[in-house]
């Protein structure tokens, strides 16, 4: 299938818009955070370099498999080899989406389970969410840390979060704020000393069941 002119614009546009939104939400930083959308062989995704807020659709890097297999990443952000690993484990995953949440890498350097069930919505909404192991930002360990893991939702260790989508970058973006938002709730519960209580087995279930059935 060939991408016409149009529609390739129309992924920059969306990758250049979900960048300042993220800004603008403090969900990363100028310098932090990367997307990237893969159609067949080649990933388009943020370059190195250029802050998010001023991000524009020409800036958008293109980089195909055979380049990142020889270890070339162009002009694309250092994070590409994490990304194209993700692609590589996933063939259903049509974009990505890193980011560096306050509350969520909080909650990870606190040691906290995400697979805890609190809230019926981080259920339905954010299902699996799994932890990879410490990777060194920016180098091919990212890969090796993100191989194999099934889950849309990957907390980084000590880094930030990925998310993967089947559709597109809104898509993914909000999960992200759903995982921010409930990051928060438990951070608060946390801090307040008190016990609190987990979702009844039967009501987890009822969840799950409820997802299957989408």
């Amino acid at each position: 299938m060939k991408y016409s002119k149009t529609a390739l614009n129309k992924i920059k546009k969306e990758i250049c818009e979900i960048s300042k939104l993220l800004y603008e939400k403090n969900f990363i930083t100028s310098k932090e955070g990367n997307l990237s959308y893969r159609i067949q062989n080649k990933i388009y995704i943020t370059p190195s370099g250029v802050p998010k807020f001023m991000l524009k659709e020409k800036d958008i890097a293109e980089v195909t498999f055979e380049m990142l297999e020889k270890g070339d990443r162009g002009q694309a952000s250092s994070e590409v080899f994490t990304h194209f690993q993700v692609y590589k484990d996933s063939k259903d995953t049509v974009c990505i989406l890193h980011a560096h949440p306050e509350n969520t890498l909080v909650l990870n350097l606190m040691g906290y389970d995400f697979s805890e069930d609190i809230l019926a919505e981080s259920i339905v909404f954010l299902e699996n969410i799994e932890t990879s192991k410490y990777a060194t930002p920016g180098t091919p360990e990212g890969a090796e840390a993100v191989k194999n893991i099934s889950s849309d939702i990957i907390i980084l260790d000590r880094h930030g979060v990925i998310i993967k989508s089947k559709t597109n970058l809104w898509d993914a973006f909000f999960k992200l704020e759903i995982l921010e938002k409930y990051s928060s709730i438990v951070y608060k519960l946390i801090s307040s000393g008190k016990e609190y209580k987990k979702l009844p087995k039967e009501e987890v279930e009822k969840l799950k069941g409820y997802l299957k059935s989408k």
